[in-house]
């Protein structure tokens, strides 16, 4: 257990560091929050589909490439959320402004 932990946060502490000390630190956060979104995205993509989008198989979650934000932001545009989805939305854009916007216009 205690070898595993170490394999897993050995590169991510060498990650911080050398971000750190070559002023990346910002970027290396954010390739980070881009990673856990994409994994959200897949894991989370029988959920999400049936809790958050009212009509199924336009912008559907699941898509490895692809991150939360994205396709809460394509389905918003097309006005696809559920109440549920709209609130998401609502708290992503408060943490950051435009955020499911800006997202669903970046190439993924």
């Amino acid at each position: 257990m205690r070898t595993a932990l170490i394999i897993i946060l050995l590169p991510f502490l060498y990650g911080v560091a050398s971000s750190l000390l070559f002023k990346r630190f910002k970027a290396f956060i954010s390739a980070c929050g881009v990673a856990v979104s994409q994994s959200i995205n897949s894991f989370y993509a029988e959920f999400f589909n049936h809790a958050l989008l009212k009509v199924k198989g336009v912008y559907l979650f699941g898509d490895p490439n692809e991150t939360t934000s994205y396709v809460i932001g394509k389905n918003k545009l097309i006005d696809n959320l559920t109440l549920l989805g709209k609130g998401l939305s609502w708290i992503l854009n408060k943490l950051d402004a435009n955020h499911v916007e800006d997202a669903s216009n970046t190439p993924q």
